[in-house]
């Protein structure tokens, strides 16, 4: 063609192409095996089934309201499960949803829906929350059970009040994969007075205060916090937070604020503050803070005791601010650097989301409705698929279910697999209800399940995980309202990437509130070298021990959690052993005794046998040692201080 032909040409071209692009865009495929999979009915529901049209214009509101509470009481339970799941679509919203106890929002994986608060809407211009995670009173230490997944939050105009979503809630909670977009809104996510789960995978833009929280502990990984006009993250009041892979940047004040009289401790690794005012704003150096491979970019101060660059980058490889011991002798600095122990970033490892095929076992026979036994049925639906889906039920058991090398088990709203019968009631004879063959090179994957027995088995091993690096847990939590001998067994090739693992000996029963007592011998023991990494786990209430490291090697922890049980007095169990070990590195824990005065001479960590052993942000309550064996620091308990904690005991 001529030149002129040719200039007419192109334009056309390009607006074929963009056509072709949009084209692409329009018919991007939003399926899911999740959305064509039998559900139990009882737990499920769609919200396009209440009404709800996600066009971006119908206001969905009453639709919602209807999915998340009809039928259900905003009462402490177990025994009112809800997935409430939201296909791809936009869906205004004008009013609160509020998650009554033991609810999961789960949104498309392929395709995120956008929860899309109106413009102007009422009552968001003083103080309102889109989603409520919340009941009764202002205690919420025994709020369970919450999920919300796979969702996009967009606060809208002129909603100058407006909480994205508000997080009252304690442990075998979860929210994952989110991004909030607060414009010209309040407070990202909001959380105040409970226990702590996880939080991960999460994107907050805008607002006054990206993340407000507090709570007794919370692990934290993959957070990005940018454009917030006051300070990116506030921590309200704490005993001890964990954080791995904290982005926060463009913020009109401090990146963390970190001074509040109640709060206590915080690790903050592999992250970094970009354009903040200050990277950690404390008040004190009785706070204890950890910065390890955290990089700050033009942040005149990294802490009031750290000096930053207000036009460069500054790297910590290792600082802290607070008590410090090394070898367990104290150092009297009160701030400056640590030896450097760590030469790579922690793994990182978002929840899979599984698929393309995920075979369900109700077509295997499985009833999960807590009668009949479905061991048989479940080893089949193994043996045949690699991906198995557990609609939400109680599943029995009766012998071992022995999982391939490549085995995936994933449930929604915590499917119940229950150890039943004689074959787990010899003490003397354990047997693993679930077993992973012993392979180094397995990638056995976990998730969304509940772990439990049906009477007392004191014979019964949980789970006994021998899979290697490339295997993972997401949200697998026990509920032992009967003892079992013991909950998790990390043995032979064991290792992997563990994040959000409550294994909870009951010591009360949800519904009533009544207390109960459950003689659950052991929690969780390691015996091999790993590496095993364990994001965000609590043991509690088991009678011999809650952790157990011997004779293992090459744990990483982000959190860990425990309390004795309430009933054993004098008191038995030792919260973390550690024997025989090496290269173990613990960020951030909490050791909590109630009820047996305030002197406990056992534990609560104990190490014997053992080399390269990192502790930081170390935590506990009522006890007369932080850490006992053949290094010991005495608990100090400082005015006004909950815990005896300290920031690092680090050996020379």
């Amino acid at each position: 063609p001529t030149s002129e032909e040719a200039m007419k040409i192109v334009p056309t071209t390009i607006a074929a192409v963009l056509c072709l692009c949009l084209a692409a865009v329009v018919a991007q495929d939003c399926t899911t095996w999740y959305e064509s999979t039998q559900h139990n009915p009882d737990a499920f529901r769609n919200v396009k089934d209440y009404g709800a049209k996600g066009d971006g214009v119908t206001d969905d509101t009453s639709a919602f309201l209807q999915a998340l509470t009809y039928g259900r009481v905003n009462v402490n339970s177990d025994k009112q499960p809800l997935v409430l799941y939201i296909p791809a679509g936009t869906y205004v919203v004008s009013d609160s949803l509020p998650m009554y106890p033991y609810t999961h929002i789960i949104g498309n994986f392929q395709c995120r829906p956008t929860l899309q608060l109106k413009d102007n809407a009422p009552g968001f211009n003083g103080g309102k929350d889109l989603i409520l995670a919340t009941f009764g009173d202002d205690e919420h230490t025994d709020n369970f059970y919450h999920q919300v997944h796979n969702v996009n939050i967009d606060l809208g105009l002129g909603n100058p009040g407006a909480v994205g979503i508000r997080w009252a809630v304690a442990q075998g909670t979860s929210l994952r994969n989110i991004t909030i977009n607060v414009n010209s809104g309040d407070v990202g996510i909001f959380g105040e007075n409970g226990g702590g789960g996880f939080i991960g995978d999460i994107e907050i833009i805008g607002g006054k205060v990206g993340l407000q929280l507090g709570g007794q502990q919370w692990a934290l990984r993959s957070i990005t916090i940018r454009d917030s006009t006051l300070m990116g993250f506030q921590v309200l009041w704490n005993w001890v937070f964990s954080i791995v892979d904290l982005h926060i940047s463009n913020i009109n004040g401090p990146a963390i604020f970190f001074q509040n009289d109640a709060s206590q401790s915080i690790t903050i690794l592999d992250s970094s503050f970009t354009n903040c005012t200050m990277g950690v704003s404390t008040d004190t150096l009785q706070r204890a803070v950890l910065l390890d491979r955290v990089t700050a970019t033009n942040v005149p101060q990294i802490t009031p005791n750290l000096a930053g660059n207000a036009a460069g980058t500054v790297t910590v490889n290792s600082w802290r601010q607070g008590k410090t011991y090394s070898n367990s002798e104290p150092v009297s600095e009160q701030f400056g650097d640590l030896p450097v122990v760590r030469s790579e970033a922690l793994p990182l490892r978002a929840r899979n989301p599984f698929g393309p095929t995920v075979y369900n076992v109700y077509q295997a026979g499985a009833k999960g409705d807590g009668i009949n036994d479905d061991t048989a049925a479940i080893q089949n639906a193994i043996n045949g698929n690699q991906q198995v889906f557990f609609p939400y039920g109680t599943y029995r058991i009766t012998s071992t279910i022995t999982l391939k090398s490549d085995t995936v088990l994933v449930g929604e709203a915590f499917s119940q697999l229950v150890a039943s019968g004689s074959f787990f009631a010899d003490e003397s004879n354990p047997q693993p209800m679930l077993l992973t063959p012993d392979d180094p090179n397995g990638s056995v994957q976990l998730a969304d399940l509940i772990l439990a027995t049906e009477s007392d088995l004191l014979g019964a091993e949980l789970l006994v995980w021998r899979t290697g690096v490339n295997s993972a847990l997401w949200d697998v939590h026990y509920r032992m309202m009967y003892g079992a001998g013991l909950q998790l067994h990390i043995t032979g090739s064991g290792a992997g990437y563990l994040e959000n693992a409550w294994l909870w000996t009951a010591d009360h029963d949800i519904d009533t509130g009544l207390n109960v007592t459950v003689n659950n011998l052991r929690g969780m023991l390691i015996d091999s070298q790993g590496p095993t990494y364990l994001y965000g786990t609590a043991v509690e209430h088991s009678i011999q021990y809650n952790y157990n490291f011997t004779g293992a090697s090459n744990i990483y922890t982000l959190l860990t959690q425990t309390e004795i049980p309430y009933q054993i007095n004098p008191v038995q169990c030792v919260p973390l052993w550690i024997d025989s070990c090496t290269n173990v590195f613990m960020y951030g824990s909490g050791y909590y005794t109630w009820f047996h005065g305030t002197n406990v001479t056992v534990g609560p960590t104990v190490i014997t046998n053992s080399k390269n052993v990192n502790l930081y942000a170390n935590n506990v309550h009522n006890y007369n040692f932080n850490v006992q064996g053949e290094r010991s620091i005495k608990a100090e308990y400082g005015s006004g201080a909950f815990c005896s904690f300290f920031a690092a005991d680090v050996p020379v």
